[in-house]
């Protein structure tokens, strides 16, 4: 009885501590002040910057801001002031712990605006906030980021009304290296020593050093995993294992279709997107007998079209991606073909370019053909999304 009593107790006191393990502080956030148009705070405490993007500073208090500050911090504050947002992370920051030198966490952010959802970081780059800041090795959407200030150059917005040159430029005109300014909010907030465990596309194995993370090949395995995943990349059954493929022999051309009965293929799903009665969903998928694939399905009413290739395969996807992705928009629906590579069991993906920089993949697989357009906020988030595998 009394050894009971105690089990009770001692359940009753660390489950509170378990369910709050399982909690995702970077879910569900809400920016409750915006500081300078690149720095939020967040509703959790956690003070944030953008990546990807520098911008003078505002006025705080006695102290005077730089030009334009005011002015660059108003537009980030019309733009996700009170908003409920969705963060992520770029594998470029792994080895930091995914802060900067000031303690700030860096953040991509995604945010609702009507029916579609777009990626502020890119957005604010567009409206001229602030300059495009690189990182030391490639950063998931770069060639989006430095679109997004290339357009706000062409057209003369924010600071470039009155700019020909980032500071970035003026350095190394003059010789010297960029240094990123100081935040110049109150410096209570940040918890410097603090590296961030969780979230989507954290690695705690980049944690395990301070030495910037090596650039390795799209080809590798062993590539540490990136960023930028969204709500909509949940995976549904994370612990589960890729399965050593064994000497069965398939019977036909159809992976699944002689263990279908027997064993059940495991869905990981990591991207999904809607267009119009179609829903596309990109995941990867495990069974016991020919072990891991990755798989992209469009699905209608009751009928799938499943492409499925390897993880080199996939790594393939991305690049494709990224250079449509890199293109400039169009307004028209005049397509130009930006690629296309053969999959497994005869499947096949063509990527074309669409209107409003989306991309139209069409997708030749098991049950026939289709085709799927992406907007071109989507297709972002799916190329980051292979980039987090």
């Amino acid at each position: 009885m009394l050894k009971n009593f105690w089990l009770a107790t001692l359940t009753m006191l660390f489950f509170p501590i378990l369910l709050l393990a399982q909690i995702d502080p970077w879910k569900n956030r809400v920016v409750i002040s915006v500081q300078d148009a690149d720095t939020l705070v967040l509703d959790n405490g956690e003070v944030a910057k953008l990546i990807g993007i520098t911008s003078p500073q505002a006025k705080h208090g006695k102290k005077e801001g730089q030009p334009f500050g005011d002015q660059a911090r108003a537009l980030t504050e019309d733009l996700l002031l009170g908003k409920k947002i969705e963060i992520s992370f770029d594998r470029a920051y792994g080895s930091l712990g995914h802060r900067d030198q000031f303690g700030r966490a860096l953040i991509y952010v995604t945010f609702s605006r009507g029916i579609e959802k777009d990626i502020a970081n890119t957005e604010l780059l567009k409206l001229g906030v602030g300059f495009y800041t690189p990182a030391k090795e490639d950063l998931q959407i770069d060639g989006a980021l430095k679109s997004a200030e290339a357009q706000a150059r062409k057209q003369k917005v924010g600071i470039w009304a009155n700019s020909e040159k980032s500071p970035i430029e003026i350095a190394e005109a003059e010789g010297k290296s960029f240094q990123e300014p100081e935040p110049s909010l109150n410096l209570i907030y940040i918890r410097p020593s603090t590296p961030i465990l969780q979230g989507p596309g954290v690695n705690l194995n980049d944690l395990a050093t301070n030495r910037p993370t090596s650039n390795t090949s799209n080809n590798s395995n062993n590539r540490p995993p990136a960023a930028m995943s969204m709500d909509d990349l949940r995976k549904t059954n994370p612990n589960t294992r890729p399965a050593t493929s064994n000497n069965t022999t398939i019977k036909n051309n159809d992976p699944d279709e002689d263990i279908k009965q027997v064993y059940d293929v495991t869905r990981s799903v990591f991207f999904s997107a809607f267009d119009q009665s179609q829903k596309l969903e990109l995941y990867k998928a495990v069974n016991k007998v020919i072990g891991t694939s990755y798989r992209i399905s469009i699905k209608q009413e009751n009928k799938e079209i499943t492409f499925i290739t390897t993880y080199n395969g996939l790594k393939d996807l991305e690049k494709l991606l990224s250079k449509g992705t890199d293109s400039q928009p169009t307004l028209t629906a005049v397509q130009t073909s930006v690629g296309s590579f053969g999959g497994q069991y005869g499947t096949s993906v063509t990527i074309s370019t669409g209107k409003d920089g989306g991309l139209v993949l069409n997708l030749s697989g098991r049950d026939g053909t289709t085709k799927f357009y992406l907007t071109r906020q989507s297709a972002l988030k799916m190329q980051i999304a292979i980039g987090n595998i």
